[in-house]
């Protein structure tokens, strides 16, 4: 169409004077920048709606604690790759096996094995940690090798504990939910958001976890190389932020689960703590602002006090 306006402006431009060029010529130039906003218009549009196509998470459930209510969901039984929210049930199967917070354990090369393909561990190979140390570790940091150390803690190498894990989730009716390995590095470790929601609800129920799952920051000391420090600081960021009062959580990510959160919060105008899960967000910070905008669709926008941002941007770009 354009090709056939500026063929007719050269005719034009031959049979008439110079002033019936001008006016054909701005004819045009007027027609093509009409086609042109019109396309971009088009575009535009169809931008928009790619981008409403790509916002938000592939699942969630939000529920209050203790009940089977449900208060807001969207894909909530559908079977996904969960990641490390794995840990939630290892963690959870260790401490029922009577973990010893108090001993030592000493990080093998076992232990770096079973974490292969996953985010870098600060834990040192030979060195030693208390228990303790290492389920902060595996709960507030997602350190894969921390798991694989726990268990043997417990006389439970990787492949044990995951046929523990698997006979947990049997016991608690946990139909879709299946372990492949120990930490969630694989993406053949699924649930759904409904059953995520129960594990999560299991491990609070355990003072242990619940005491680590709560707690923002935590340093470590090893019991040997003494030299060997480390500060952890929870993925979960809604510890650091005044507006939410955290009961527990935990987050998760690979390239097939996408961005994961699970994570229970006491909420103003609510009875009691709601439980929710976000699967499948498109980034480490998608996965909050998913879980804050269905929160704040639940209560009408109240969700407690105004918020602290204290986040430390180095501690944003290691979340996991």
């Amino acid at each position: 169409m354009i090709r056939k306006l500026k063929m007719t402006s050269t005719q034009d431009d031959r049979e008439g004077g110079g002033r019936g060029r001008s006016r054909t010529s701005g004819a045009v130039l007027l027609g093509t920048l009409m086609i042109l906003g019109f396309m971009a218009t088009v575009w535009s549009v169809q931008g928009s709606a790619r981008t409403r196509l790509r916002k938000g998470p592939k699942a969630y459930l939000f529920r209050p604690l203790g009940t089977r209510t449900v208060l807001a969901s969207a894909h909530a039984d559908d079977v996904r790759s969960i990641a490390s929210l794995t840990k939630l049930m290892a963690t959870l199967v260790i401490c029922e096996h009577h973990l010893n917070l108090d001993r030592v354990t000493t990080m093998s090369r076992v232990d770096k094995k079973v974490a292969a393909g996953g985010c870098r561990s600060r834990l040192l190979l030979g060195a030693k940690y208390r228990n303790r140390d290492l389920l902060y570790a595996a709960l507030l940091a997602s350190d894969n090798s921390a798991v694989a150390a726990l268990g043997r803690a417990v006389g439970l190498d990787a492949s044990v504990l995951v046929e523990a894990m698997n006979r947990r989730v049997v016991a608690m009716g946990l139909r879709h939910t299946n372990f492949s390995d120990p930490v969630g590095i694989t993406p053949a470790n699924v649930s759904t958001a409904r059953e995520v929601s129960y594990m999560l609800e299991a491990a609070m129920k355990n003072s242990i976890l619940k005491a680590v799952m709560k707690t923002p920051e935590h340093y470590v000391t090893a019991v040997w190389p003494r030299r060997n420090h480390i500060n952890y600081l929870s993925t979960n960021l809604f510890l650091f932020r005044r507006k939410y009062h955290v009961y527990g959580g935990k987050t998760g990510f690979n390239h097939v689960a996408g961005y994961c959160l699970a994570t229970a919060v006491r909420v103003r105008g609510l009875r009691r703590p709601v439980i929710g899960v976000v699967l499948g967000s498109r980034s480490k910070l998608a996965r909050f602002g998913d879980y804050a905008r269905i929160l704040s669709s639940i209560t009408g926008g109240s969700t407690g006090a105004r918020s602290r941002r204290v986040v430390r941007a180095r501690h944003v770009r290691s979340l996991r």
